[in-house]
């Protein structure tokens, strides 16, 4: 009778603890879930071309801000993302899948705090607004989500604001490399005649409450793209002359690409 009470006791306690560490599991891996949700919702929110194309539509109605300030304040954000999922986020009490989320989590934030403090794509890489301008506007207007009137006043949101992308872009610009500015440029005839010539078709199929504000909005963004074009061929490609090489951030890199510290000598 003893034993059988002794060993009733030790079960009561060895579940009783069980359940004190998956109740704390649960704990950290809903935390983990929250500080995972706002890192994403970030994310899209400074990326919103890159949110639609993903099928986040909450920046819909949005165009990059690449503004100084814009950039400055999203790097101070990701020190801070990077300060919960690292400090604030006990990766040894996530659950076995929730540990694996982390790792890869911790190396989007490591490749996005490269980008704000080596690579610079807005200022070193012309193919990096190539990809904005050339899917802001076609995602939404050739996609199938939400409803026809939504989509077109997201489009013409979008449009409005092309004007104020090129500016920054023109501000942002130091030396790209050579093969960057050169590649865009022999990029950029396709993404001009899709505004001039297939845009203000897409503009005639959508609901007429719509479509004066789209075609307002378009008949300002195709000159900006135009000067935007002669900016490229006139200006900046005599100033790119910058190297396309990583240089120190190439280890870095290498390690959160392949997500691994295998030396390049031994790959």
């Amino acid at each position: 009778m003893r034993k059988s009470l002794t060993f009733l006791i030790i079960l009561v306690f060895a579940l009783g603890t069980t359940g004190l560490i998956f109740a704390q599991q649960n704990a950290e891996d809903e935390k983990f879930q929250k500080t995972l949700d706002a890192y994403l919702d970030a994310l899209w929110k400074f990326y919103p071309t890159a949110a639609t194309l993903a099928g986040y539509h909450k920046y819909d109605n949005k165009l990059e801000d690449l503004s100084e300030k814009k950039i400055e304040n999203r790097h101070d954000e990701l020190n801070q993302l990077n300060q919960q999922f690292v400090a604030d986020v006990s990766k040894a009490a996530l659950s076995p899948d929730f540990q694996i989320d982390h790792e890869l989590i911790v190396d989007a934030l490591d490749r996005q705090l490269l980008n704000h403090e080596g690579l610079v794509p807005w200022a070193y890489n012309p193919l990096f607004y190539n990809q904005i301008f050339a899917n802001c506007v076609r995602s939404l207007m050739t996609g199938n989500f939400g409803t026809p009137e939504d989509r077109a006043k997201n489009a013409a949101e979008r449009l409005k604001n092309i004007d104020k992308l090129v500016k920054q872009a023109k501000e942002n610009f130091d030396t790209p490399p050579r093969i960057y500015t050169e590649t865009a440029i022999k990029q950029f005839p396709a993404i001009l005649d899709f505004y001039k010539n297939e845009l203000p078709d897409l503009i005639e199929a959508v609901p007429a409450s719509q479509k004066n504000k789209l075609q307002s909005e378009w008949a300002k963004a195709v000159p900006a793209l135009e000067d935007y074009q002669n900016f490229l061929n006139n200006e900046l490609l005599a100033k790119s002359t910058g190297n396309f090489q990583l240089g120190t951030a190439h280890p870095r890199l290498m390690r959160i690409t392949l997500q691994n510290d295998i030396p390049l000598t031994d790959l």
